[in-house]
């Protein structure tokens, strides 16, 4: 399950009720060590938890290593509950992640199902491919590389800097991903829209997908905690699943008792600090 600290993702998106199972196989090789470009073996075991990368090259398989289309964003974010998030260039993705020395492996990634250029979308699939087949890492400096289980360097990436928090009220989040309560974090139906605003005195207000809602708030810190919600009486049949994923919603708005905000990325977690709703802000 996604956790605290989880990052966009997120994220803004997105097919069905349940998250979109992406291209990304739990990888199954392993090393304990990983070679540099040179041959060398890489000794030291750097730290993945807390960072944030962008990628600047891959491998697509053809002609090598080739950089990012200009003007596109590839970024991996490492959090310290054994997750990644990050945007694929088009789509949010999320997944979980293990290190033993410098072995590392992914596993099954959830992702958006957002449609853009053709070039972005093949370049988006060939780094989900790549995850998928990373059986190693190396770090030095500004610089992390991931290898498959031959040694091969599939992804360079370089240190991002993250992105200032948007501020929690006066933003308009809309929802990417929530947890259905089977102990999955899933993505908002494709065509409905799910928003959260804060206001300066202590309301919320938004769509839940179907009906307008409303309900007071109290902050103290991170811990968030909002009224009874009130909303309008529509009934929507389409598309299919909204009314539930309304209901699910709402009753998780219930039980949010604190929220983390990175970037444009708003994180509401529940008494036990588990994720329970994700936003983006809205451009």
């Amino acid at each position: 399950m996604v956790k605290k600290n989880d990052r966009k993702t997120g994220m803004s998106f997105l097919i069905g009720t349940v998250l979109v199972l992406g291209i990304c196989l739990f990888s199954a090789g392993c090393l304990s060590a990983s070679p540099d470009t040179d041959g060398d073996v890489t000794t030291a075991v750097p730290s993945l938890p807390g960072t944030d990368w962008q990628l600047k090259s891959y491998n697509n398989g053809t002609d090598g290593m080739v950089s990012v289309i200009a003007g596109s964003e590839i970024t991996l974010i490492f959090d310290e509950e054994g997750g990644i998030a990050g945007s694929a260039g088009i789509n949010n993705y999320f997944a979980s992640y293990e290190t033993d020395g410098n072995a590392l492996s992914f596993g099954v990634c959830g992702s958006t199902m957002m449609a853009g250029p053709e070039d972005l979308m093949m370049q988006e699939s060939t780094y989900l491919k790549l995850l998928s087949e990373t059986a190693s890492f190396s770090a030095e400096g500004d610089e992390l590389k991931l290898y498959d289980s031959d040694g091969k360097v599939l992804l360079v990436f370089e240190k991002a800097v993250p992105p200032a928090p948007e501020p929690l009220t006066g933003t308009t989040w809309e929802l990417t991903s929530y947890n259905n309560g089977n102990e999955t974090i899933v993505s908002v139906i494709a065509g409905t829209k799910v928003t959260l605003i804060l206001d300066e005195d202590s309301g919320i207000s938004g769509s839940a997908g179907c009906n307008n809602y409303f309900a007071s708030y109290e902050t103290d810190g991170n811990a968030l905690s909002f009224g009874p919600v009130g909303a309008t009486k529509m009934f929507c049949d389409e598309p299919e699943g909204t009314m539930d994923q309304e209901g699910t919603y709402l009753k998780l708005l219930d039980t949010a008792a604190g929220y983390v905000i990175e970037g444009d990325c708003l994180t509401l977690q529940d008494s036990s600090d588990e994720t329970i709703l994700t936003f983006t802000a809205a451009e």
